[in-house]
């Protein structure tokens, strides 16, 4: 039985774009917080074997309380000598790739709230898992 290689995820690095963050008054653990986590996948035309995760996770309470954080995860399908599923390739992006780029955002958030003192307690966001298909994100060109 031949056993064939198969496409290598490689996890580039995760960038942090933007953090926008609002708080009016002391938000404490006993508060329900809203949690939004957004990915969608960016192909670029130059390069067939790369693609980015966008990721924004918004979390907020009331008008009290808002943090939202963009971010972009860079990856390479590595296929030397394999042969290229497109099922596999599409559980690369679809559900692998955000997994591997959430726990980044999870620990800067953790540290991001650590670090604001008595105004927020720490956010500790829980586990994700990441089913069904991502949007693609296509970028608008201006004329």
């Amino acid at each position: 039985m031949e056993i064939k290689p198969q496409p290598k995820l490689k996890f580039v690095g995760v960038h942090i774009i933007n953090v926008q963050f609002k708080a009016s008054q002391e938000i404490t653990k006993e508060k329900s917080l809203n949690i939004n986590i957004e990915p969608t996948v960016f192909y670029p035309e130059d390069n067939t074997n790369a693609f980015s995760i966008l990721m924004t996770v918004s979390i907020s309470h009331k008008e009290e309380l808002s943090l939202t954080v963009h971010s972009v995860g860079n990856f390479l399908v590595e296929t030397e000598g394999s042969t290229s599923d497109q099922d596999f390739r599409k559980s690369l992006v679809n559900a692998n790739a955000p997994a591997i780029m959430f726990p980044y955002l999870r620990a800067f958030i953790s540290t991001f709230t650590s670090n604001l003192g008595g105004i927020v307690s720490p956010i500790i966001l829980p586990t994700q898992f990441f089913q069904g298909e991502l949007k693609e994100h296509k970028p608008s060109v201006v004329e």
